[in-house]
């Protein structure tokens, strides 16, 4: 998955919260962005349609398979609209082996997907995103 389309991913569950201010998580998109490659513009839509393809099997309101009835909406997460990105990164890259409850059950990690999370990628070095 392209860098943008996890940004755009990540925008779009962040302007779920109601906590988040969506020009402020814009800004530090853009912060985050500089010195990086270019990328496409972070669009609502394209982060829309990315939520949709890799991480709505689960974790939407409606739909999908959800896990046994539990659907952990992201937009009530804190990890979601803390300042850094780093909790939510880590989670992407390496899943969740032992969840808070046992009634939520355990996430995959998507690490071999996320091949922009790693060290020797641009991005990685830029922002120094520990994910192991």
């Amino acid at each position: 998955m392209a860098a943008s389309d996890v940004r755009a991913i990540a925008h779009y569950v962040a302007s779920l919260s109601p906590h988040v201010d969506a020009m402020a998580a814009a800004a530090a998109a853009a912060r985050q962005a500089r010195g990086a490659e270019a990328a496409a513009p972070l669009g609502f839509e394209n982060g829309r349609r990315a939520f949709g393809a890799a991480c709505a099997v689960c974790h939407a309101e409606s739909g999908g398979v959800g896990h046994f009835g539990v659907r952990p909406l992201m937009g009530l997460n804190t990890s979601v609209s803390q300042n850094a990105p780093d909790d939510l990164l880590r989670v992407l890259h390496n899943g969740i082996d032992h969840p808070a409850t046992a009634g939520l059950g355990y996430m995959p990690g998507f690490g071999d997907a996320f091949d922009w999370l790693l060290p020797e990628n641009q991005i990685g070095k830029r922002h120094r995103f520990s994910c192991t």
